[in-house]
């Protein structure tokens, strides 16, 4: 996929998360999972921990976790993903409430 730097460039981390994405909804939950979850980590190292697309691609990596069959797994990072959201975003953010939404349909209300 080229030089280490271009596979870290903002748009190949764009790509990334829409081939991952667009893997899932084509029917292939555990291969978007499992791109998410090669994603995430990248993100985190490229663009810092709390950047907002970094968040969106945990939030995505959680949401393919419960989609692919764990459903114990996606709402762990539900529940340690909202509070960050919450603190970096803002507890209105539409992306927080995105999550929070998703988190409470897995049950973080009531594990929180």
């Amino acid at each position: 996929m080229g030089t280490r730097a271009h596979q870290c460039s903002p748009e190949t981390l764009v790509i990334r998360h829409g081939v991952a994405l667009w893997t899932g909804r084509a029917g292939d939950t555990t291969a978007a999972r499992d791109l998410f979850a090669a994603l995430v980590p990248v993100r985190q190292r490229v663009q810092g921990p709390e950047h907002p697309d970094a968040l969106g691609s945990r939030h995505e990596l959680a949401v393919w976790t419960g989609i692919a069959g764990d459903a114990r797994g996606a709402l762990d990072q539900f529940a340690e993903l909202l509070p960050i959201r919450e603190r970096v975003l803002g507890p209105e953010h539409p992306d927080t409430a995105e999550t929070r939404r998703e988190g409470n349909r897995r049950g973080v209300e009531r594990r929180v």
